[in-house]
């Protein structure tokens, strides 16, 4: 019997009258019912002739009849050839859509990665951090663990790193430079009317001519009066051991340690922490040989970052490793005591970031690198 025939049945012994209480439930196909109904003859001889099913619902007095086809069920082609397949041949089958599904998913992957050539994916820089910091904090975990396990102590020290802010405004993008002249030279005009209407002075004048851009502006200084350069002679000829290089960016005091220390690498000022002191008294006093007539300020009692460097295992006798906290210091005024800070170290300068990271990169390696990279 088709599903219309079933709705049709349905509808008949609900309108017949001689079952009051059966209730037809058309969309489902089924018949509501209760049991002395059933039991009175009303619903059961329908049950011989058309494929019904009737059952009672537990802790009901009701019987449900429901319709069922008398087709066989249609088997897809598919679920023929799976029951023929043996159990290694379904299982080679599984293992092939896996591989498919596998592929699918690494061609996306990869077109995902082009999918914004050109363009600036968001959160890039975020991404590059975490692959770079995971593994470090891994290691750092790690080396906490191995030191507890021998239960070796760990050295502290602190470097304080003194940053020169920027002095002039950094250069303009290309397109806010001619968004900029763009809005000089309309505003040159100002305003402009129609004549009939009388908003506009008799003696209005058009402009042209006028200075609209930087240039005609310096143009109109008087003779011997002209701005600073913002490229410096100590940029030209590479001076790192000055102040007046790099104005329009950070730039940090760096020393390279004497050979004798224990790490000859370019880094910060440093001094091994003291019992009883703080991290910020620690760092004061990594400056004091350093600073000559520096005027800084202190910005904070917590630390910019904190690095961990193990020994060997033979040169574990009292200490597992260095702890090294960082310290940032401003400068507010002054500059560095060259005698005095050649007397201590073997050389300095005032690096840019970049800078610091190259020279790092080229003494201790890329993984030392990234730290400065992300540290200033």
């Amino acid at each position: 019997m088709s599903t219309a025939a079933g709705q049709k049945l349905a509808t008949q012994v609900f309108l017949s009258g001689k079952s009051p209480k059966v209730i037809p439930c058309i969309y489902h196909h089924r018949l509501y019912c209760s049991a002395s109904t059933f039991r009175d003859g009303v619903i059961a001889p329908l049950l011989q002739q058309r494929p019904w099913s009737a059952s009672s619902s537990t802790g009901y007095n009701d019987v449900t009849l429901r319709y069922m086809s008398n087709k066989p069920q249609k088997k897809s082609a598919n679920n023929k050839k799976e029951e023929e397949l043996s159990w290694d041949e379904k299982k080679s089958k599984a293992k092939e859509y896996r591989r498919m599904l596998y592929e699918k998913k690494v061609v996306r992957q990869e077109s995902l990665k082009t999918r914004r050539d050109g363009k600036t994916l968001r959160g890039s820089k975020r991404v590059v951090f975490r692959q770079w910091f995971e593994p470090l904090r891994q290691k750092q975990c790690f080396e906490d663990r191995e030191a507890r396990r021998l239960n070796l102590p760990w050295k502290i020290r602190v470097a304080a790193i003194i940053e020169r802010l920027p002095v002039i405004l950094p250069d303009k993008p290309q397109w806010e430079q001619e968004y900029m002249d763009l809005r000089d030279y309309l505003d040159t005009f100002g305003k402009v009317y129609p004549k009939e209407l009388g908003f506009m002075p008799d003696d209005y004048q058009e402009v042209a001519g006028n200075p609209t851009t930087e240039e005609d502006l310096l143009a109109l200084l008087p003779e011997g009066i002209r701005p600073s350069p913002r490229e410096t002679e100590a940029d030209k000829v590479g001076d790192v051991k000055t102040l007046d290089r790099k104005l329009k960016e950070r730039v940090y005091l760096a020393i390279l340690p004497r050979s004798g220390d224990e790490e000859l690498s370019w880094t910060f000022p440093t001094v091994t922490h003291e019992e009883g002191e703080t991290l910020l008294d620690s760092a004061k006093r990594a400056l004091k040989p350093n600073c000559g007539t520096l005027d800084l300020i202190y910005m904070s009692n917590c630390p910019l970052a904190v690095d961990t460097i193990a020994y060997p295992k033979h040169k574990r006798d009292q200490f597992y490793g260095e702890k090294i906290f960082y310290m940032k210091v401003q400068r507010d005024d002054g500059d560095v005591n060259p005698d005095q800070i050649l007397g201590k170290t073997q050389d300095y300068a005032w690096l840019a970031k970049d800078e610091m990271a190259d020279r790092v990169r080229q003494q201790s390696g890329e993984n030392a690198a990234n730290f400065f990279n992300f540290l200033l």
